[in-house]
């Protein structure tokens, strides 16, 4: 409760004063049966001393439970204020999904390796970050706008098949930064978090003004953090059917298979000339760690507010509840 100075952190156990008050019931019920009883056995002083002797008992055993019931709902007090800073980023993962990402020399490939480090790296964003994803080849498209909603991102990645490649033989690095950079202007005004493109990429650019698109990144205090996916020694680039199924691999004009090797001159041209950082992918944890690293240099305040300091104090009812039932067994004597 906003202001408040006391608040309950496990309001759902309140329940248990249900069963509490029907066994409280039940006590003083069975304790004016056993009355009548002892009227018969018992003299009219002694039966008065029983009496308030029972009636003690059972208030201190109920008393005694109910200073439980309330510890188990964690009463707390506020004990000043806090000023709780909240940053965060607009962070657009730029994905080559291209033929040659399908290249095994990372296993199991270059695609299902890059996955891999976003689906880390958004587990790993904080609640204040927005995510969207890119999706390029020849073309570039956003496949979900800036979110905080990363379990779409999740969703979308786990859909993404072998299919969709065949529909993306080249790639135009370019096309990706245009369409990353495009998302960021856009909701720019929004606030003032930092802004940043992770580039996911094996480099092979085939034509495109990458420079260009690089430069407008800079202009706009864009960095790209460039993560290379391949290796330069290469793999055999896998040829595909229009249904997504592997036929082979593709082949040149003389008949050779066509070797794809990871291009790091350019990702790291792009990463130097816009501010931001070249990785190469090892293992893919390592690189999630220097991204996040990376990502968190560029995390800007979006919010502040006041946060209580709770102090439980749930310890003094389980305290009260001891001492009240060790008084209830002291009076646990037999009838003079």
């Amino acid at each position: 409760m906003k202001g408040a100075f006391w608040d309950i952190a496990a309001p759902q156990f309140f329940w248990a004063l249900v069963p509490w008050a029907v066994v409280v019931a039940g006590i003083l019920w069975g304790l004016k049966i056993k009355r009548r009883s002892l009227h018969f056995w018992l003299g009219p002083e002694s039966l008065e001393r029983w009496w308030q002797r029972a009636k003690t008992q059972a208030f201190l055993l109920a008393l005694s439970t109910l200073f439980l019931v309330v510890a188990m709902v964690r009463p707390r007090i506020a004990l000043g204020t806090q000023q709780v800073v909240a940053q965060g980023a607009d962070i657009v993962i730029c994905l080559d999904i291209s033929h040659s990402m399908l290249c095994e020399d990372l296993r199991p490939s270059r695609l299902e390796m890059a996955q891999a480090i976003i689906f880390n790296l958004i587990q790993r964003c904080e609640p204040d970050d927005r995510v969207a994803l890119v999706l390029f080849g020849g073309t570039a498209f956003p496949l979900t706008p800036l979110t905080s909603d990363f379990s779409l991102i999740d969703l979308y990645l786990r859909l993404l098949e072998p299919s969709i490649l065949a529909l993306n033989p080249t790639t135009f690095i370019e096309e990706g930064l245009k369409v990353s950079v495009r998302l960021l202007k856009k909701r720019a005004e929004e606030g003032t978090r930092g802004r940043l493109i992770v580039l996911l990429s094996d480099g092979e650019d085939q034509g495109s003004n990458w420079k260009a698109a690089a430069t407008s990144c800079r202009k706009e205090g864009v960095p790209v953090i460039a993560v290379v996916v391949g290796t330069r020694i290469g793999s055999a680039v896998p040829q595909l059917d229009s249904s997504g199924r592997m036929r082979g691999y593709k082949r040149d004009r003389d008949g050779r298979i066509v070797i794809s090797r990871a291009n790091e001159d350019i990702l790291r041209q792009i990463a130097q000339m816009t501010g931001g950082q070249f990785l190469r992918v090892v293992d893919g944890k390592r690189e999630v760690g220097q991204i996040r690293d990376e990502i968190q240099r560029h995390r800007r305040q979006v919010s502040a507010r006041a946060q209580a300091n709770w102090t439980e104090i749930f310890p003094l009812f389980l305290l009260l509840s001891f001492l009240l039932i060790v008084g209830e067994i002291k009076l646990r004597r037999p009838v003079e």
